[in-house]
Formats: structure tokens, sequence, C-alpha cells
């Protein structure tokens, strides 16, 4: 945002976003510490998905999907991903296999709601309002909250390195929200409300 649409970063922000990124790293840390090959293609494929998920956020605020209902368009990038995956499954060799099992109906439906749904639909409502910076801040909250998940019920290592990690999340989030947004944040106004409002 800064680089192509000229947004203005305070000191403060900066130093969020450099204090989550260092954080994320930190929490990272077990995951790519041991080099190997597969670690590094994690964190390649990563670094691709960053790029693209910022793309979309920024797309969000940018063009006309902010005039559309969060839900809405929730339905839409969901509904246009379905359909590439399809495409993607059948073209694949192993093809696409249907589920039967209701237990594994259940997992993916704890997936789509939570996980997808109901995510897009609030960081969608979030980007309007506080814009994608801001959003992005708060969206280092994932691996924190990824981290405490792992400790507490699948008995990851919890290491000072993790320790450093969380706090630096949570001091990046937390001048963000003492801070609070930027007044150039505001959601973009609905075109249709503007002109209705103009109607005698």
């Amino acid at each position: 945002m800064a680089l192509f649409f000229h947004e203005k970063l305070s000191w403060k922000t900066t130093l969020a976003i450099l204090a989550s990124l260092a954080g994320a790293a930190l929490l990272s840390a077990n995951d790519f510490s041991s080099g190997s090959s597969d670690a590094m293609t994690g964190i390649v494929t990563a670094c691709l998905s960053v790029v693209c998920y910022s793309s979309y956020m920024i797309g969000v605020r940018k063009t006309r999907a902010a005039q559309i209902d969060s839900a809405a368009l929730t339905f839409y990038v969901t509904a246009f991903g379905a359909l590439l995956f399809a495409c993607c499954g059948i073209a694949s060799p192993a093809g696409i296999r249907w589920v039967s099992d209701s237990r594994t109906w259940l997992c993916i439906l704890g997936l789509a709601l939570p996980a997808t749904a109901i995510s897009n639909i609030t960081l969608v409502q979030a980007i309007k309002y506080i814009g994608p910076t801001f959003s992005a801040l708060f969206g280092a909250m994932e691996p924190l909250t990824a981290m405490i998940i792992g400790v507490l019920a699948f008995s990851e290592r919890f290491t000072w390195l993790t320790a450093v990690g969380m706090a630096l999340v949570i001091a990046a989030v937390s001048s963000v929200v003492l801070g609070g947004a930027s007044p150039e944040t505001r959601p973009e106004p609905d075109i249709r409300e503007t002109k209705e409002g103009q109607q005698p």
C-alpha cells in the first residue's frame, strides 16, 4: 500500500509491522530450523502465499469489490475457488475422490464455515473499515493462535524463541489497538447509497 498507493505509514505502524514479522518468524523457527529441502520449499511457498493474499486484501480495498456486501463477496470468491480446484482435481492423475464417511464431512464442514467463510467475511469487513495494512497486522495473530493450539492440543515444543515471538506479536497488535486506526482507513462509500442520497 505504501509503495504503490502512497499510503502514509507512521513510525509506530512501521515498528508494529517489523515486530509482527519478527514475531511470526520466531514462532515458525521450530518448523524450519532443520534447514531441510522440505522446509525451504515450505518457506518459498509461504512467501508466494503472502504475495497472493496481500494482493487479494489490496484488491478488496482498492477496487469495486469494496462496494459488494461481505457475505456476497465471500460467496463469489469461494465459488470461483471451488470451480478452479474442481478443474485442477479433474486434471490431476488422482482425480477427485468422493468422501463418504460422516466424520470426514464434519471435519470439512469445520474447515468450510469457521476457518473459511466466517473468517473471510470478517476479513473483508476489516479491510473496508481499517484498511489492508492494519488488517494484515491483526493477521499476525494467526501464527500465535496456531502455536498456542499446537502446544496445548498437540504437545508441540514451547521454547524461549516461541515466547519471544509471542511477545513481539502481542506487542505489535496491542500498539495498533491502543493507537487506533489511521483516519485514512475509513470505509469506502457505497456508490448506490450515495446516488440514493442525491435523489430528491
